[in-house]
């Protein structure tokens, strides 16, 4: 099994304040045509398969490794591991510190029911495949071994045994994917060093080279960055959900260190749980938002969705909404510290926060065509209703209810900026895959919609062509 301390890496406690590519498989081999358009030639696939009963060489379904961890060994750039689904731990032992470590060029598939020859044929409904921490099994989980609530306190007797990081990425060099997992019960609970941050996965001095995509991160606690602890790296994060997380200092989703840029686009970030910055605290960074949806989180001081410590951001078509944060004038939607939190919201919904939708301490928000409760300069700015489906009241408990879809007579449809969802190609497309623009009031006129949907009426006109990430 795998053990690694990164002994270079400081943590910081704060006590104030890619795309994934389109894959074209054949059995085997496979070719990942990227964003930038080039064609690279993989190498073969090692498969991996919890009930497979033959072999167990990983050359095929039926002799597949029945251990991740066996896979990651075998493994060296540019093969790929193909995951069924499962529940995989990253040891069989109470050994805390072990985790599954991301290998440089090697690429992790998830998400197969153990027959597929193309990546092509993974659907929703197959096995979901399951990175777990809960070593001793004892935490309280689902049918599937999913922990879907996170932990009480740092010495919650059902997480306190569990892994300090479920996977890590250390300094890796050339692209490397990771999709298609449900990441959960991670614990980084050690005060001292590295084993306080990302219970789902840390990732450090990775470069833009970690892409993301369609990952639940569900359940994991840390004291920073509680299903992510990201620092000197730039990932692609992408289609993910980042649900019920909870950090004991900062970034109960996710914490953004030093010398990070990272882009987050069409994901999830609803009822984490933090001291400061209930989905993201950003420290010291630049951040890129796209599409996403922010709701539920909670800070018990400031920055219930978003804290920005001297961190400059952008954020286009982003719903920030029904999230909460305990001190008075502390930003429930969003807290901007220091001068150098420059933060420009296009196309986006800051509405329901409580106490404020925004606080700019010494930060200063640059805003146009968007939706901001009490209004905001800028143009094309409005400050009534968006008029969600069914929203929450933002309260002091983290959730991941509400539907904030908008409805059909929102004022919102249509009264968005069309340039900002057309270069770079990342925007052309909603939360739910959904692409822009839609002439949803049908008017005849295509406007791209504010927030992180984009409403969806039957004889609707596409205006952009379709386009595969």
């Amino acid at each position: 099994m795998l053990k690694q301390v990164f002994s270079s890496l400081s943590r910081i406690v704060l006590v104030v304040i890619f795309l994934g590519g389109l894959f074209l498989a054949s059995v085997n081999s496979l070719s990942v045509v990227n964003a930038a358009g080039t064609t690279d030639t993989k190498g073969t696939i090692i498969y991996v398969d919890q009930d497979a009963t033959g072999s167990e060489d990983g050359t095929s379904w039926v002799n597949a490794f029945t251990d991740l961890q066996d896979a990651l060994q075998a493994a060296v750039a540019p093969q790929q591991i193909w995951v069924a689904g499962g529940l995989y731990k990253p040891t069989s032992t109470t050994d805390r510190t072990i985790f599954f470590d991301i290998k440089s060029g090697v690429h992790l598939f998830g998400g197969f029911a153990g027959n597929e020859t193309d990546l092509d044929q993974r659907v929703a409904t197959n096995p979901t495949s399951i990175l777990s921490g809960d070593l001793l099994g004892n935490d309280l989980v689902d049918s599937l071994g999913v922990r879907r609530s996170f932990a009480t306190g740092l010495d919650d007797p059902k997480t306190i045994d569990n892994s300090y990081h479920v996977v890590a990425c250390n300094g890796v060099t050339s692209i490397t994917n990771l999709d298609g997992f449900t990441i959960t019960a991670g614990h980084a609970n050690d005060e001292s060093g590295i084993h306080g941050s990302g219970g789902g996965i840390i990732i450090y001095e990775c470069g833009q080279n970690l892409r993301m995509s369609n990952i639940q991160f569900i359940g994991n606690s840390a004291y920073n960055g509680g299903a992510i602890y990201n620092q000197g790296s730039s990932p692609m994060m992408m289609n993910l959900m980042i649900h019920k997380n909870r950090a004991f200092t900062s970034g109960g989703g996710v914490f953004n260190s030093t010398n990070s840029n990272p882009t987050i686009r069409e994901t999830s970030i609803r009822g984490n749980l933090a001291v400061y910055g209930g989905g993201i605290y950003n420290y010291m960074n630049s951040i890129t938002i796209a599409n996403s949806l922010f709701s539920g989180n909670v800070a018990t001081q400031a920055g219930g969705a978003v804290y920005n410590y001297f961190s400059p951001g952008e954020y286009v078509n982003v719903t920030i909404a029904g999230n909460f944060s305990g001190l008075p004038d502390s930003g429930g939607g969003t807290y901007n510290l220091g001068a150098a939190a420059k933060v420009k919201f296009v196309n986006s919904i800051l509405y329901g926060n409580q106490p404020t939708q925004y606080t700019n301490a010494e930060g200063i928000m640059s805003v146009s065509y968007s939706a901001i409760q009490g209004g905001y300069s800028g143009v094309g700015n409005i400050s009534i209703d968006p008029l969600f489906i069914n929203p929450i009241t933002a309260q002091n408990t983290a959730s991941t209810g509400g539907d904030y879809h908008l409805s059909p007579f929102s004022p919102c449809v249509d009264t968005g900026l069309n340039d900002a969802v057309q270069i770079p190609i990342l925007y052309r497309e909603d939360l739910d895959g959904n692409v822009r623009i839609f002439d949803g009031n049908r008017d005849g006129v295509g406007t791209v919609d504010m927030g992180a949907y984009e409403i969806q009426q039957a004889g609707s006109k596409v205006f952009l062509p379709l386009l595969t990430k």
